[in-house]
C-alpha cells in the first residue's frame, strides 16, 4: 500500500507479517480446531467414543480374516488432538479392550490362551506410543503457531494475527451490529533515535510503547506491530465515545513515556465502523489515511471519525495531544 507523505512502500500488513500457510492440511486442520473448540469437552469424548463403536461393530461385521487395526487408532487420535492427553489414554484402554473383544469373538483360534491378551498390550503399547508422540507434535504446533503470530521483538501480536482478528471482528459487527474500532499509528522523529544512538535503542522505544500501550487496554482489545514503527489497534464493540476515552488515555500515556526519554511523539488515526466495510484491507486504508492527515497538519495528532457506508467517514475529531 502507497502511504502519502514519505513515498514509503508497504503491504498490507506492515513489513513483518509473515504470509498465511501455503498447504491445504494446515487450513483443514485450523478450520477443524476452530469447530471442536466451542464444543463441551465431554461431548467430543463421546463422539470419540461413539467412532470407536462403530470401528468395533464393522470389525466384528467383516470376520477375522479383514484387518481393522489401523483403524483402532482413530479414534485415539481424536481424542488426544481435540480433548487432551488424559482423553487419549482413555480411548487407548478402550480402543485395546474392544479389538480384543472382537477378536476373540470372531472364531480365530490361538495355540497359547495368553496369546490374545499379550497382543492387547503390544496393540495397547503401540496407542500410548502413538498418543504421547502425538501430544508433543501438538504442543510443537501450538508453539509454531503462536510465534507465526507474535512480533518476535516486541511480543504483541503481528500483521497476520491482527487480520485474522479483525476478520473476526468485521463479521460480529455484521451479525450484532455493534461499533468496532481501528486505530493506527506510528511514531514520529523514531528515525532520528535509531540514527542518533543505534538500532537497540530504536528497539527499546518499540518495546516501551507496547508495554505502555497494552497496560491501557482491555482484554477485547489487541494492540499488534504492522512493521517498523507502525501499530494497530482493534477495538471491539467500542464506539466513537468509549473509543475516545481509551484512545486519550493510551496517547496521554505514550507521550509521556515518549517525550521523557527520546522525544519521539505519535500520530494515530482511528476509525469507528458503525457498519461494516467490504474488508479488513478497506479499514486499514482508512485509519492509515486519517493518521496521514494528523501528519500533514504538524504531526503528533488524534484523528478520530466515524464511517458508514451511506455517508463514509463523518464526524471530523482532530485532537493534538503533544
Amino acid at each position: 500500500m502507497a502511504r502519502e507523505g514519505d513515498g514509503r512502500q508497504h503491504s498490507r500488513w506492515g513489513r513483518s507479517a509473515p504470509p498465511h500457510p501455503g498447504t491445504s492440511a494446515d487450513r483443514l486442520l485450523e478450520s477443524a480446531e476452530s469447530r471442536t473448540r466451542t464444543q463441551p469437552r465431554f461431548l467430543l469424548l463421546g463422539e470419540a467414543g461413539i467412532l470407536l463403536a462403530v470401528i468395533g461393530l464393522l470389525d466384528y461385521a467383516t470376520g477375522a480374516e479383514i484387518s481393522f487395526s489401523i483403524f483402532y487408532l482413530t479414534p485415539v487420535v481424536f481424542a488426544t488432538w481435540f480433548v487432551g492427553k488424559r482423553a487419549g489414554i482413555t480411548l487407548a484402554v478402550l480402543s485395546a479392550a474392544v479389538w480384543l473383544y472382537f477378536e476373540m469373538t470372531t472364531g480365530r483360534g490361538y495355540e497359547s490362551v495368553i496369546a490374545p491378551y499379550w497382543n492387547s498390550l503390544v496393540r495397547l503399547g503401540f496407542f500410548m506410543i502413538t498418543l504421547l508422540l502425538l501430544e508433543r507434535v501438538k504442543k510443537a504446533a501450538v508453539r509454531e503457531r503462536a510465534l507465526a503470530r507474535t512480533d518476535p521483538l516486541t511480543q504483541v501480536a503481528n500483521g497476520r494475527a491482527f487480520e485474522d482478528r479483525a476478520q473476526v471482528a468485521l463479521g460480529m459487527l455484521r451479525r450484532n451490529g455493534r461499533p468496532l474500532t481501528v486505530a493506527y499509528f506510528d511514531l514520529d522523529h523514531f528515525k532520528t533515535v535509531n540514527d542518533r544512538f543505534g538500532h537497540s535503542e530504536g528497539d527499546q522505544v518499540l518495546r516501551a510503547v507496547t508495554s505502555t500501550v497494552d497496560g491501557r487496554l482491555r482484554n477485547t482489545d489487541m494492540l499488534a506491530r504492522l512493521g517498523g514503527d507502525e501499530f494497530a489497534l482493534l477495538l471491539p464493540e467500542t464506539d466513537a465515545a468509549g473509543a475516545a476515552r481509551l484512545l486519550d488515555g493510551v496517547v496521554s500515556s505514550l507521550s509521556r513515556t515518549l517525550d521523557g526519554r527520546w522525544a519521539v511523539g505519535m500520530t494515530m488515526g482511528a476509525v469507528t465502523l458503525l457498519d461494516a466495510p467490504d474488508s479488513i484491507d478497506d479499514v486499514v486504508k482508512l485509519a492509515d489515511a486519517l493518521m496521514y492527515e494528523g501528519k500533514r497538519d504538524g504531526r503528533g495528532k488524534l484523528v478520530h471519525r466515524t464511517w458508514n457506508s451511506v455517508d463514509g467517514l463523518i464526524d471530523p475529531h482532530p485532537v493534538a495531544f503533544r
